[in-house]
C-alpha cells in the first residue's frame, strides 16, 4: 500500500471507525456465534473456553465457506472462535493490494487493485467517520449541488 506517498491534502489513514454521535455498544447477545468446528491444533490456542470444550466434543474443521457466520455477511470475533479460524479477515486486515491515486483527468483521487481479485472476495473494510443522518445531510448541502 502506497498511501502515504501519495496522498492527497486533507487525506488521513485511519485504523478505526470516528464515530461523530458515540461509539455503539456491543453486548454478548449481539456477538453472532458459529458452530464451526477447529482443528486439535489450534483448540489449545482457543481464547474462550467455553467454546474450545464444545470444539473438543465435536472435533475436526475450520471457519470455511460453509461457516454460517461467513454466509450471513458476519465475520468470527477471535475472541470466542478459534485460532484457524478462515472468517476473520478483517480483523487481521487481509485485503488485497491497494494503491491510492490520482486520476489523470483531475477528477480527483481513486483506489485501485494491484492484483487480481477474484468475484465476490472481500476488497476492503469501510473505515471513516460515521455521521448521523442530520450531519450527514448538512455537510452534504455544505458541499453544495454538485
Amino acid at each position: 500500500r502506497n498511501y502515504q506517498s501519495n496522498k492527497p491534502e486533507a487525506f488521513k489513514l485511519l485504523r478505526q471507525n470516528l464515530y461523530t454521535m458515540g461509539k455503539p455498544k456491543i453486548t454478548k447477545e449481539d456477538i453472532q456465534m458459529c458452530d464451526c468446528k477447529a482443528s486439535a491444533k489450534s483448540v489449545s490456542t482457543c481464547v474462550a473456553a467455553s467454546h474450545a470444550e464444545a470444539v473438543v466434543q465435536n472435533g475436526g474443521g475450520t471457519c470455511g465457506d460453509d461457516c454460517e457466520n461467513r454466509q450471513t455477511y458476519f465475520e468470527c470475533l477471535s475472541s470466542v472462535c478459534h485460532a484457524d479460524c478462515q472468517n476473520q479477515r478483517l480483523q487481521k486486515r487481509q485485503y488485497p493490494r491497494l494503491e491510492l491515486f490520482k486520476t489523470p483527468d483531475g477528477r480527483g483521487w481513486g483506489l485501485r487493485a494491484l492484483e487480481d481479485i477474484p468475484k465476490g472476495s472481500l476488497v476492503q473494510e469501510y473505515i471513516g467517520e460515521v455521521l448521523t443522518t442530520e450531519a450527514f445531510t448538512n455537510r452534504a448541502a455544505s458541499y453544495g449541488p454538485n
